[in-house]
């Protein structure tokens, strides 16, 4: 079974040890690092960028911090369009465009990303693949799109990985 790194996609480990065939998930030696030490070793930078993987650097708002080139790639957006931003504008949540704005409607007490995100920022609790269902605007129109996505505290961050996006795609 191979074993690749669920936070920056590194093949850890390519043989099959028990016979089985598959994929299955851990943590690399550098992300364990970076994420137990609150980055002791390298940059938040230099972090996300050895990650093929989205991933967002949000804070319990689901402000975006900082985002990977990989997460800039799937969202077809530069990073100025999604530094500082709340992460329903930045997905281009069909409710962040309601008044009030994303964080601010009926709809968002019930966020599956905002929910699990501020958990994790309040808790430090982990989540591992939680699916969301989202109304985004896309270039075709409003479109219902399955999300998967982990969570991982970091200090007084949350790192917001983007496993799947099932749907219309975002590009």
């Amino acid at each position: 079974m191979m074993k690749i790194c669920a936070w920056c996609g590194v093949v850890m480990n390519e043989k099959s040890d028990n016979g089985y065939d598959g994929i299955s998930h851990g943590m690399c030696k550098e992300c364990y690092d970076f994420i137990g030490q609150n980055g002791a070793k390298q940059t938040l930078s230099q972090f996300l960028e050895r990650s093929t993987i989205p991933i967002l650097v949000v804070c319990g708002d689901v402000r975006v911090r900082a985002a990977n080139a990989a997460s800039q790639e799937l969202l077809g957006k530069e990073i100025c369009d999604i530094e500082g931003r709340l992460g329903g504008d930045v997905i281009e949540c069909v409710q962040a465009r309601l008044p009030g704005g994303c964080g601010k409607t009926d709809h968002c007490l019930t966020c599956t990303i905002r929910n699990t995100v501020t958990d994790t920022a309040e808790t430090g609790i982990a989540h591992d693949r939680v699916d969301v269902m989202a109304d985004l605007v896309t270039p075709d129109g409003v479109k219902s799109m399955k999300i998967v996505i982990s969570t991982e505290r970091l200090g007084e961050s949350v790192l917001l990985r983007i496993d799947d996006i099932h749907g219309v795609a975002i590009l």
